[in-house]
């Protein structure tokens, strides 16, 4: 029984899964145990043509892990599914704990099958929208105002346009993760809070500014060549995000980082140069260059 979110209908979920009934394969599903996965395990076994592929990553914290892949094993076999599990170590890094266990689970799902197969995730529509207010929560440039794709290589989101609160109440054997209590996450901490069910209850807020967000990312800031001294403050400030995210697509600049360069380039003087995630970014004559050697130029 699917129940999509008025707003989350826009998301073109409903063809998606159209397209994933038709295939002569079987698709892998992220299985974790817990009532999403119970949701999109009911979707496949109603709707796909071969049975799924149950892929569950061990990451290892704490004693809810265990008690995760026993259940999942359970549920395979009642179902008499197969299931495939892959062990992983998590480390913090640079990048926090959340994001490396998110690097290390969506790896590790990809290591379990082959390319040619499709790997459905159970994210919903409160994710997508969790997600999305994540991004405005940390200062991120509308460039980035957007949740989870309905497709990433491999992986696809057919339950994205689907309200989540339901799922708790339809699948009460699910397990409950431990981890979804655990306040290092962020996404956590935002749930417990209360904050975002008193603000934007519907994700209405989150469309419009998604909507915001698929405007600007369609001016293509990116490819502008207008000079950066010659632009205004906020419009510079937009094109130098978008020029960072293209020369380094994996990482996160502080605003502090951002405002620096937007300041340097609102001035004719050249020659500066700026520290990147241990590379060179050149400002010259209001152009931003990469310059892979940090030695180089000196």
């Amino acid at each position: 029984m699917l129940a999509s979110s008025p707003h989350g209908a826009n998301l073109a979920a409903s063809a998606l899964r159209s397209q994933l009934a038709t295939l002569d394969q079987p698709v892998a599903l992220a299985f974790s145990g817990g009532a999403d996965s119970y949701a999109l395990m009911m979707w496949a076994l109603d709707s796909l043509r071969h049975p799924p592929i149950l892929l569950h990553v061990h990451h290892g914290f704490g004693l809810g892990s265990d008690g995760a892949l026993r259940h999942v094993e359970r549920v395979a076999l009642t179902h008499g599914l197969e299931l495939r599990v892959q062990n992983v170590e998590v480390f913090a890094g640079n990048r926090g704990l959340e994001a490396a266990a998110r690097t290390a689970r969506y790896e590790a799902l990809q290591a379990m099958v082959s390319e040619e197969t499709p790997i459905a995730l159970g994210h919903g529509w409160d994710d997508w929208v969790e997600s999305l207010w994540l991004r405005l929560l940390s200062g991120s440039s509308p460039l980035f105002w957007q949740g989870p794709a309905l497709r990433h290589g491999s992986f696809v989101r057919p339950l994205l346009d689907q309200a989540q609160k339901v799922h708790r109440d339809r699948f009460p054997e699910a397990f409950a993760d431990p981890m979804n209590l655990d306040s290092r996450f962020q996404r956590v901490r935002l749930r417990q809070s209360g904050w975002l069910a008193k603000i934007d209850p519907e994700g209405e807020v989150a469309w419009a500014m998604h909507s915001v967000g698929t405007r600007v990312r369609r001016l293509q800031l990116a490819t502008w060549s207008e000079p950066l001294d010659a632009l205004p403050t906020g419009l510079r400030r937009a094109v130098i995000r978008a020029q960072v995210a293209q020369l380094k697509p994996h990482w996160r600049p502080r605003s502090g980082f951002i405002e620096a360069l937007c300041q340097a380039a609102g001035t004719r003087r050249g020659g500066r140069w700026f520290s990147m995630a241990g590379e060179r970014l050149d400002l010259r004559r209001g152009k931003l260059v990469l310059n892979r050697d940090m030695q180089r130029g000196k």
